[in-house]
């Protein structure tokens, strides 16, 4: 009964940080964002954007540290790959799991920069829980926020953009 409650508690845990972590990512991603796309035009609202992201990233980063807490589970979720990478024993099909996650690191970092850079920065670390942002911390942090703005801010433009169009097709 106490591991049936552990887990649940878990849950709930992840549920709650999860939900809070997605209704912030939906109000600067869909609202905030395309706001200052459009107000300012591409590259002026790329600019912002960058800034700002980064800024917004450290904020989060730090919150994170300070109440360590894994409520995203990116640290149980990096524990629980790094751990099935490190294990050299087991069938073919793990052998050839843990080769595919051995090599795709970039792609699998430039997935998560696009998604969210705050989650690429926290799995990306080479240590456990939380600590102080390293010299690596940092640069993967900035590169994520370039990786994710550079596909983010164009793909937001196109979207205003057709919008535009449409709505001037419409009411003409």
């Amino acid at each position: 009964m106490v591991l049936i409650q552990k887990y649940f508690t878990r849950i709930f845990i992840i549920l709650r940080g999860a939900s809070l972590f997605s209704l912030i990512i939906m109000l600067t991603d869909y609202i905030f964002y395309p706001f200052v796309i459009y107000t300012t035009g591409l590259l002026d609202g790329f600019l912002i954007m960058l800034f700002l992201s980064f800024i917004f990233n450290v904020i989060l980063i730090q919150v994170y540290n300070h109440f360590k807490k894994d409520i995203f589970s990116l640290e149980y979720t990096k524990q629980i790959l790094d751990d099935f990478v490190d294990n050299t024993h087991g069938n073919w099909l793990h052998r050839t799991l843990r080769s595919v996650l051995i090599r795709s690191r970039i792609v699998f970092f430039i997935f998560l920069s696009v998604y969210d850079p705050f989650i690429a920065t926290v799995y990306m670390r080479k240590t456990y829980h939380y600590h102080k942002m390293t010299t690596r911390d940092w640069s993967i942090l900035t590169i994520s926020v370039v990786i994710g703005n550079g596909i983010w801010a164009p793909t937001v433009f196109a979207g205003i953009s057709i919008t535009e169009f449409v709505f001037n097709v419409i009411t003409k």
